[in-house]
């Protein structure tokens, strides 16, 4: 079974670059779920299997940092994969996502770079079924 990805990010043409990124990846992807905010970001996570998440921290109706400490208090999706993305953030605020156990990543990106960030927050033993 393949790696479901859900990609959070309210610019359109970013969320579709990212989901395309992320199907020439090689990481085994089966589906790229898109949500335009982390309200919706929460409702995919509720309805699809979802392995991993890239998110974006700025936002409307429920920016990125907001969806990350819904994520970690909620047992079901405590140790959920996230990569945070944004085009600016200050180090402390870098520190911040790290200390919630995701990984940040400086827009703009490469495709390789995102793939190295999504391998260091997934487990390296296959998810249970």
């Amino acid at each position: 079974m393949g790696l479901n990805v859900l990609v959070v990010e309210d610019d359109k043409s970013v969320r579709a670059m990212v989901s395309r990124m992320l199907r020439l990846a090689a990481l085994g992807v089966e589906e790229v779920y898109e949500a335009a905010n982390g309200r919706e970001g929460l409702e995919k996570l509720a309805r699809h299997r979802i392995d991993a998440t890239v998110i974006d921290i700025h936002m409307p109706v429920m920016d990125g940092l907001a969806m990350l400490s819904r994520l970690r208090s909620d047992p079901q999706t405590a140790a959920l994969p996230v990569v945070m993305i944004s085009s600016g953030v200050s180090p402390s605020r870098v520190r911040e996502i790290e200390r919630r156990d995701a990984r940040f990543l400086q827009k703009p990106f490469t495709a390789e770079r995102l793939q190295q960030a999504l391998l260091e927050v997934l487990p390296s033993e296959p998810r249970p079924e």
